[in-house]
C-alpha cells in the first residue's frame, strides 16, 4: 500500500518478515496457555460481544450505520478471495460498481491503479480501521509494497460519490475502508497457500490467528511473498509484505495494535507502448530501469465502553518509507531518485446510540514530511537537487441519524483544514513556500423502509479537495526561481476543487435474491482533470482545473440463487461524463461539452457460482468496460478500445485441504487496461492474454 503519488515515492523503515515472525511467535503460547496448560480452541471471553463493538468503532464511525444514505458496495472475505492468484488490490476491487483498474506490467501486479466512476485514486478516500492510508503529500495509494494485502483484511466497504465522513485525504470520488482481521471472539486458525501461475508467478503465504483466549489476549500474523516476472518485458515484481496485530480485551476496554510491514523490488514500466511498436512485438516495455522501496505501517487503538450506550476509540499511528528508483536520461545517464518519508497522526471517535438516535463525532491529525532527492549514479553521494514536502492535516466531524417509524433521517458535517510547506533546493534562489486551505463538507439524506424486504434512500453531499504538491509544482519534483515564475510566481495555479453529489436509491433483499439500483448526479466546480499528458520529471500524469464539469448515471448490483447449486451475481454502472469546456495547456485550443479521458460510459461485472459437488466448484467471471476517451478533446480517433474478459476457475476440497485451478482471460483477448495519447499517436498499456494458475492452501 505505497503511501504515496508520486510515482515511485514509496516506502519504508524495512520491517524484514522473518524478524517479525520470530518475534510474534510467543504470541499464540500466551494467548493459550497458563500456567503450561492449554486453552481449549474455542473459548472466548464472556465480554466478546462488547469486545467485538469496541473493535468495530472506527469502522463503523467511517462507514456509517447500515441504514445510512450512502451508495456503496461490501465485498466480504470470499469476495475478496474469489479466484485470487496474487493480484493488486485495485484489481480485487473491481468486483464494485464503476471501479476500472490496470496495471502497468499488464499480469496485475507491479504498479496498479484504480478509477472510481472514472476518476482516479488521488481523489478517493482509503482507511484501514478508520486509519488513513494515501499519502497526504501526493494523495495517492498503491499497494506494491504489501503483494498479499487482499488476503490480509477482513472486509473492504466501497463508497461511490461524496462518502461519509473519513478521515485523511478528501472522500471526493468515494472511499474505500478496510476492516482488518476481527481478534474479539475469533477462534485460533492457521492456513498456508502456495500459488503458481503463467509469467513466473509465485506466491507464497503463512497466516496464524491465535482466538481470543481465555487470558483475553489474541494475535494475527500474515507474511507473504510474491515474484512475478511481469507479462510485458522487463516488468518484473519481487516483494515481502508482513500484516501483525494483536489486542488485550477486557471487560470495558480493547487495546488493539498492528505493524505492516514491506519491501519491494520492482522493473519500471510506467510509459505505454504505441500501436506500431505492439504490433512489432506486444510485450514491448521502452524502460528498462528498477525501484526498491521499503515501508511500515503501525497503529495503537485503545476503545473504552463508557456505557452500554456510548464508546470511545482513541488511535495514534505512525509511518515511515524508504526508497528510491532509477530514470534513465537521453544522453544515457542515469539518474538516481530518493524519497524518504515520515507521517504520524492521532485521531479519536466517540460513539452513541440511543433508542431513535445514533451519533458519531471524532478528530483527526496529522503531520508528513518527505525528502525528494536527485542524484546521477555513479556520483549518487552528490544531489542535484534536495527538498521537503510537509503536509498537515487537522479535520473533525459529526454526524447523527434519527430514525422515526420507518424514517431515518442522517446529517453530517465534516471541517477540514489542509497545508502544504515546499522548503526547497538551498540552489534553487527560493524561500520556503506554505499554501493552505480550509472546507467544510456537509452531508444530507433520508432512508425508508417500505417493507420488509426493501428500502429506499436520497442524499445530498458536498466535500472540496487540494490540490497535490505534483500540480502545485506543475509535474515537477524540483522548481528553481526560473520555474517558478514559470508557474505564474505562485503555487496556487491549481484551484482547490469542489463536487456537489446527490444519490438516490433502492435496496430489495429475500432469501434468494438481493439487488441494489440507485442514480447519481456529480456536479463539479474548478475539477483537477488529468491532461492525458505526462510528466517528464516524474512520470507522474498532469493536471489542470476545469471551471465545470458533471456525471450522471445508473448503477445496479444484485445477486440470485436461481438454483440450489447456482449462484448469479452481477454489476452494471452506466454513465455520461462530461467537461463542459476544456482548454488544452500548451494550444490554447478550448473544447466544449467533451468527455473526460479514461471514463467509460459502461462497466459491467458478472458471474456464476456452480456447486459441482459437496466438495467441488466451478467459478465463471465476466467484465466488460466500454471504450473511453485518451484526451479530453473529443476526438473518436483517440479512444482507449472496448474490453470484455472472462476467467474461469475450479475448485476442489478435501478435509483441510483446497486446490485451486484458474484460467484468466480465457479467450485469449487482445486488450487494453489503459493508455494515453501524445502528438495525434495512441499509446497502450496491455492486458496480458490467456494465462494459468494453481493455488494450494492447508487450513485448519
Amino acid at each position: 500500500m505505497t503511501m504515496r503519488y508520486q510515482r515511485r515515492g514509496r516506502a519504508v523503515c524495512a520491517i524484514r518478515a522473518a524478524a517479525i515472525a520470530a518475534a510474534f511467535a510467543a504470541l499464540p503460547a500466551a494467548a493459550h496457555a497458563q500456567a503450561g496448560t492449554p486453552a481449549p480452541r474455542d473459548t472466548t471471553s464472556a465480554d466478546s460481544t462488547t469486545a467485538r463493538r469496541l473493535e468495530a468503532v472506527t469502522v463503523t464511525a467511517v462507514r456509517g450505520s447500515a441504514a445510512a444514505a450512502t451508495t456503496r458496495t461490501r465485498l466480504d472475505t470470499a469476495a475478496l478471495g474469489r479466484q485470487y492468484v496474487g493480484q493488486d488490490m485495485t484489481r480485487v476491487l473491481e468486483r464494485a460498481p464503476g471501479v476500472t483498474a490496470y496495471s502497468e506490467n499488464g499480469a496485475g501486479n507491479n504498479y496498479s491503479y484504480i478509477r472510481l466512476r472514472g476518476i482516479d485514486q488521488t481523489r478517493i478516500n482509503f482507511t484501514l480501521d478508520g486509519i488513513p492510508l494515501s499519502e497526504p503529500e501526493d494523495q495517492g495509494l498503491f499497494f506494491s509494497n504489501f503483494p498479499d494485502f487482499a488476503r490480509s483484511v477482513r472486509t473492504a466497504e466501497v463508497q461511490r460519490g461524496v462518502g461519509t465522513s473519513s478521515n485523511g485525504t478528501a472522500s471526493y470520488a468515494g472511499a474505500v475502508s478496510f476492516e482488518s482481521v476481527a481478534l474479539a471472539g475469533s477462534r485460533r486458525s492457521a492456513e498456508a497457500s502456495l500459488t503458481a501461475g503463467s509469467f513466473g508467478t509465485r506466491l507464497a503465504s503463512l497466516e496464524y490467528l491465535t482466538g481470543h483466549g481465555s487470558n483475553r489476549l489474541a494475535g494475527y500474523a500474515r507474511i507473504s511473498a510474491h515474484t512475478s516476472d511481469g507479462y510485458r518485458h522487463n516488468s518484473g515484481n519481487e516483494s515481502a509484505s508482513a500484516f501483525l496485530s494483536g489486542a488485550w480485551i477486557g471487560s470495558r476496554d480493547m487495546v488493539k495494535a498492528f505493524v505492516l510491514g514491506g519491501r519491494s523490488r520492482m522493473e519500471m514500466a510506467y510509459y505505454a507502448a504505441s500501436e506500431d511498436e505492439l504490433a512489432a512485438d506486444r510485450r514491448f516495455n521502452p524502460l528498462g530501469e528498477r525501484d526498491d522501496f521499503s515501508q511500515g505501517f503501525a497503529g495503537l487503538t485503545h476503545s473504552r465502553a463508557l456505557s452500554p450506550a456510548t464508546s470511545l476509540s482513541t488511535t495514534i499511528y505512525g509511518s515511515a518509507s524508504d526508497g528510491w528508483y532509477d530514470v534513465a536520461r537521453s544522453s544515457g545517464a542515469i539518474q538516481k531518485r530518493e524519497l524518504t518519508s515520515r507521517w504520524g497522526g492521532a485521531l479519536t471517535t466517540l460513539a452513541w446510540e440511543g433508542d431513535a438516535w445514533r451519533v458519531n463525532a471524532g478528530a483527526h491529525a496529522s503531520r508528513y514530511a518527505r525528502d525528494h532527492r536527485r542524484s546521477t549514479r555513479p556520483a549518487v553521494d552528490v544531489p542535484l537537487h534536495e527538498n521537503t514536502g510537509i503536509k498537515t492535516d487537522a479535520s473533525a466531524f459529526a454526524k447523527a441519524a434519527y430514525t422515526a417509524g420507518r424514517i431515518t433521517l442522517h446529517g453530517d458535517l465534516q471541517l477540514r483544514r489542509a497545508s502544504l510547506r515546499y522548503e526547497p533546493d538551498a540552489n534553487a534562489d527560493l524561500d520556503p513556500m506554505m499554501v493552505s486551505w480550509a472546507f467544510a463538507n456537509p452531508k444530507l439524506g433520508a432512508t425508508a423502509q417500505l417493507t420488509p424486504a426493501t428500502s429506499v434512500f436520497a442524499s445530498w453531499g458536498r466535500t472540496g479537495r487540494e490540490p497535490a504538491r505534483s500540480d502545485l509544482l506543475g509535474g515537477a519534483d524540483n522548481i528553481t526561481r526560473a520555474d517558478f515564475e514559470a508557474l505564474g510566481g505562485t503555487l496556487e495555479r491549481v484551484r482547490p476543487e469542489r463536487v456537489d453529489d446527490f444519490e438516490a436509491g433502492v435496496t430489495w433483499g429475500s432469501p434468494t435474491a438481493r439487488l441494489t439500483a440507485n442514480v447519481f448526479a456529480m456536479r463539479f466546480r474548478d475539477e483537477i482533470a488529468p491532461t492525458g499528458e505526462i510528466s517528464a520529471s516524474t512520470g507522474n500524469p498532469l493536471y489542470e482545473n476545469v471551471e465545470r464539469s458533471s456525471r450522471t448515471g445508473l448503477e445496479l448490483d444484485g445477486l440470485w440463487q436461481a438454483l440450489p447449486r447456482v449462484e448469479l451475481h452481477g454489476d452494471l454502472a452506466l454513465m455520461r461524463a462530461r467537461l463542459a469546456t476544456y482548454t488544452e495547456p500548451y494550444s490554447g485550443t478550448v473544447y466544449r461539452d467533451v468527455a473526460p479521458m479514461l471514463t467509460p460510459a459502461v462497466t459491467s461485472t458478472h458471474g456464476a457460482t456452480i456447486q459441482l459437488g459437496s466438495a467441488t466448484r466451478l467459478l465463471v467471471d465476466g467484465r466488460y468496460v466500454s471504450s473511453s476517451a485518451l484526451t479530453n478533446t473529443g476526438d473518436a480517433s483517440l479512444t482507449l478500445p472496448s474490453r470484455y474478459n472472462v476467467d474461469t476457475g475450479l475448485e476442489l476440497a478435501h478435509r483441510n485441504a483446497t486446490l485451486s485451478l484458474g484460467v484468466r482471460n480465457v479467450a485469449d483477448m487482445r486488450a487494453y487496461g489503459s493508455g494515453y495519447a501524445y502528438d495525434g499517436v495512441r499509446y497502450f498499456y496491455v492486458e496480458a492474454p490467456r494465462s494459468f494458475y494453481v493455488t494450494a492452501a492447508l487450513r485448519y
